[in-house]
């Protein structure tokens, strides 16, 4: 599918949204930051941290969230595929409701597939296009200055097979406790928490857009995590790493500098321990996040 289709894609969700609303209406955060990472990576864990940070004030939107709704079942009663055109737009919904329009909305799984990547650079477009229509008129506080970033959390096949079969046994202990003792509160237990295979073909699912998600850093700012290691440690990397860029933004607009440090931590991700002929240097220290 070509950049073309994908537009396509985007207008038909967009126009949907627009009609619903209209323009009048609707309202954009202070910023879009979408947390994106592999399986066992530690998203769900660091959300609240990260939301502190940032100031969001606004609930976190899972997108996995999104389709456990009545039609998204429906659809899949029916053996139908949720389209990317479909998802995008219950996302568009969700970022629309959210009720603190004056803070920001943190994202968890999206963009997951080539098409969404694409769909997440119109978005920018079209943020900014509306920004430059409204700035001069009393609909300007509907729409400010688009502000989308992203954040990838990364950790190797192994890494992220050992946290989520860790986890899965924690959760099954946890609960045994909870019948025991009739104390506490019993938590999900997740097929992809126990099988090796299902945990391994959600990893592949990951590795194989990952690609199409460092591509953003060409549209975005876009922050490549290496999260291994303890979750304040991983933590201490991401704030690092958001407040650099401000820095940076503040002291010089071009984006030199921060191409230059995300080809720093790219090389040291990906191609560093394959010269070395090792994982990477520190992964040995990894506890379940």
């Amino acid at each position: 599918m070509d950049a073309q289709d994908a537009r396509d894609i985007f207008q038909q969700a967009w126009n949907n949204v627009e009609r619903h609303y209209g323009l009048e209406n609707m309202r954009f955060p202070k910023e879009l930051l979408f947390l994106m990472g592999a399986p066992g990576a530690g998203k769900g864990t660091l959300t609240p941290s990260i939301m502190q940070m940032r100031q969001i004030k606004n609930p976190p939107i899972g997108v996995s969230s999104l389709l456990t709704s009545p039609e998204c079942q429906r659809l899949k009663n029916q053996g139908l595929l949720i389209s990317d055109g479909y998802v995008f737009e219950l996302l568009l919904h969700a970022v629309l409701l959210s009720p603190n329009a004056d803070s920001g909305v943190l994202i968890d799984g999206f963009p997951r597939t080539e098409i969404q990547a694409q769909m997440l650079c119109f978005l920018q477009e079209k943020w900014q296009d509306l920004s430059r229509q409204f700035s001069t008129t009393s609909m300007h506080w509907r729409y400010p200055q688009a502000n989308i970033r992203l954040c990838v959390l990364y950790v190797d096949e192994a890494t992220s097979i050992e946290r989520q079969l860790i986890r899965g046994r924690q959760i099954r202990e946890h609960n045994k406790v909870v019948k025991q003792t009739g104390q506490g509160q019993m938590q999900e237990e997740r097929a992809t928490d126990f099988d090796e295979q299902l945990i391994r073909e959600r990893y592949h699912i990951f590795r194989n857009n990952y690609d199409s998600l460092l591509q953003l850093r060409q549209t975005f700012p876009l922050h490549l995590i290496h999260a291994y290691g303890k979750i304040d440690q991983v933590f201490a990397k991401i704030e690092h790493q958001l407040q650099d860029h401000e820095h940076e933004k503040a002291a010089r607009p071009s984006s030199e500098l921060f191409n230059m440090n995300f080809a720093l931590q790219y090389l040291d991700l990906h191609v560093l321990p394959h010269l070395l002929h090792q994982p990477y240097p520190n992964k040995q220290h990894v506890a379940p996040l």
